[in-house]
This record gives C-alpha cells, structure tokens and sequence, in this order.
C-alpha cells in the first residue's frame, strides 16, 4: 500500500498531508512553489494556517472548523472549484482545492487523516465581479482581516495597537467610540493629551494600511471626538453569522425545513471559533463572546431538531455531540441525543448517553436529570431487565 507521504511526493499537482491535529505532515514542491514557501517554514503548520483560501466574494473558506476539516473527520472528500489562496508573498492565487480523506482510527490525531490537493485555475468573468469590495473582517475565531480575497498582513503591522483600534471599531460598527473610552482600553495608564496625540498617529496608520491594501473608500471617520467604522463599508462575519441564524429560525418557523437546514449550515460554516479568541481575557468583549457562543449553541440545538425531523438520525445526533463538546451540561441536547440513538435503534448508546448526562448534570450542578429524561429512557430500562429475566 501507497504511503500517503510518497503519494503526495509523486503526486504532479501541488499536495499536502495533513494529521488528525489539522497539522502539516508533508508538502510537495509543486504546492511549495505555488504557494511561495519553503519546506522548513510549512511542515507543523495548521493547514488552514498555510492555505488561508477565501471564496470569490472574499468569504473566508478555511478555518480551524471549517467544511474541508469537518469531512475528514466524517472520511468525507472536499472541493472547492473556484476559490484563492495567499501565497507567502501577500499575492493572490486562484486555485481549485480537493481533498481525499483518508480511513483509520479516528483516535490516532497522529496519523495521515487527509490529502489536500490544490491546481491553479482561472477565475471567470462571473467570480470577479462578485468580488465584495467591502472590506471582510473575521471576528470568529483568529482575527483576520481580507480585502478582495486578500489577506492583510495583520503580523506584519509595526503597530500592534492599530489591529486592537480596528478590533474595538469593529465590536461598534455603525455606533461612534469616543476618543477617552478608546485611550482607555489602548493606553490606560497614559494622560488624556499623550493619550489622544498617540490614538491620532495609530488611527492614522491605520487608514494608511487600508488604503495601501486596497480600500477605496474611507471607512473610519470621525466624528466631533469619536471614531467610527462605517457599516456600509465593511462585511463582519459575526454579523453575517446572526442574519444567516435569523434567517434559519425564520424558515424554521414557517416550517420550510430544507431551507433553514441550509441557513444553519451556513452560519455554522462562518462560526469558526469563539468570537475575539485571542482576547480571552478583555473586559470589552467578554459579554458578546458569551451572547455568540449562545447563538451558536442554539443554532446547533435547531438544527439537530430539524435533521430529527427528516429522520436523519446520524446527523443530528453528530450535531448534539459537537453542541455537547461546548457545553456539556445542556440537558435538551443530551435528550435529543438519546432520541437519535433510540430511532437508531441503538439501545445500548442511549443508555450510556443517558448515564453520562447523569454523571455531568451532578458532578457540574449537583441535580438530577428532569423527568422528561428519566422517562425517554424508561422503556430501554425495562426491556433490559425483561431481557435479565428471561435469562
């Protein structure tokens, strides 16, 4: 049998390996060169680190979650006809991406999990006019920021406040930050006069890099002393996250299940991590990262509501399992989760579900489950004495 590695070795389009952990294990000269890299700087890499591929409309397509990732998991192939990868330079490559997923034992994070495949394409007359102008700004997960399918070489700023300025302006598009409460968070222990001359020379570098990358319009203003992040100029993912919800619950509502399936799911895609992850610890973001993260659970809650719906067990027990990752101690889910191992005729799962929702509803809140649970699994529990009996 054909090693992963040497497939990609003698692979003629550009290929990586990636582990279970997302993590490069081995890189082609092909993909090397077509990405601009050298092997030292690659291999230990996470894939969606190295590759950075966005869609035609600068959506971000690669994340720590995101839907090439999910399938290796599920031994589930991957392509994207039509999307751009950055190469180490900063340019823009329009590439067509394919994955192979590779079978084994899906505890080993070690192993080869997948191929990734990448060829250069030409994008259409149609994907480069629907190239978003808008500056794109990924709040879920690592910050990023990309214009027309490029992304910003954030790392490479001298100014590191100037990526906090544009954190604290996106957490208020449309709304005006006075220039105090932005000295607050960026300088605390400055005077206000230090304070604002260095906000004007970092706001100023700012814009600077906008309109170096690109930017047309001016998307931070100000106003009397305020500062301001214009919403018409800007795509938020964290926003477009709440309208895709919106959206599914709507179609929820309404009972048109395909449809808000299909809003779910794209909302799930965009959810890649808690919201501002690298400012675990800020005061100023705190309460929206939790008010998100509850969204998400609550999407992830409808949509295995709706898979159930359609009888389809598996994938809306898969979903239960990756809301009960986040929180463990969601009852609904755990029922839910029961259900589908119940329809799936799968006894003995439910039943351990069960124990395990037992064990972490009281060693996390000292209750018991509510009756609603004890009687989901009431018949199973006498079916199995009757069965003991029998014997």
């Amino acid at each position: 049998m054909i090693e992963p590695v040497d497939l990609i070795a003698h692979a003629s389009d550009a290929g990586l390996v990636v582990d279970g952990r997302q993590r490069v294990l081995a890189i082609n000269e092909a993909a090397l060169g077509l990405l601009g890299r050298v092997a030292a700087d690659v291999v230990g890499l996470r894939c969606d680190q190295l590759v950075s591929a966005v869609r035609p409309d600068g959506g971000r397509l690669c994340s720590a979650r995101c839907e090439a990732i999910v399938g290796f998991g599920l031994c589930q192939p991957y392509t994207s006809p039509s999307c751009f990868v950055q190469r180490k330079d900063g340019s823009r490559l329009a590439v067509a991406l394919r994955t192979i997923a590779i079978p084994g034992d899906a505890a080993d994070l070690d192993r080869p999990v997948a191929l990734i495949f990448l060829s250069r394409s030409t994008p259409d007359a149609a994907d480069a006019a629907n190239i978003d102008p808008r500056l794109h700004i990924h709040t879920l997960g690592r910050f990023a920021v990309s214009l027309r399918g490029c992304c910003l070489p954030l790392e490479q700023w001298p100014r590191k406040q100037a990526i906090h300025l544009l954190k604290l302006l996106a957490s208020h598009v449309g709304r005006p930050l006075h220039r105090e409460r932005l000295v607050e968070h960026l300088w605390p222990d400055a005077d206000p006069e230090a304070g604002w001359a260095r906000l004007k020379v970092t706001a100023h570098f700012l814009r600077q890099r906008l309109r170096e990358a690109g930017l047309s319009q001016e998307a931070i203003v100000t106003t009397d002393a305020s500062y301001l992040l214009r919403r018409d100029c800007v795509w938020i993912d964290a926003l477009a996250f709440e309208d895709l919800v919106r959206e599914g619950r709507a179609h929820q509502d309404a009972g048109r299940i395909s449809e808000a399936i299909n809003a779910y799911e794209e909302a799930r895609k965009l959810y890649c991590g808690d919201y501002m992850e690298a400012n675990l610890y800020a005061d100023w973001c705190a309460e929206e990262r939790e008010r998100l993260g509850e969204v998400y659970l609550e999407l992830l809650s409808g949509l295995a509501e709706l898979h159930f719906a359609r009888s389809e067990y598996a994938a809306a027990a898969q979903t239960c399992q990756t809301a009960l990752v986040r929180e463990p101690c969601r009852e609904s889910v755990h029922r839910r989760l029961i259900s589908c191992f119940i329809a799936m005729q799968r006894a003995d799962s439910a039943l351990r579900q069960f124990h395990r929702c037992v064990d972490i509803l009281r060693a996390e809140m000292d209750v018991a489950p509510a009756p609603e649970t004890v009687a989901l699994i009431a018949p199973l529990v006498r079916g199995k004495r009757a069965s003991a009996g029998l014997r």
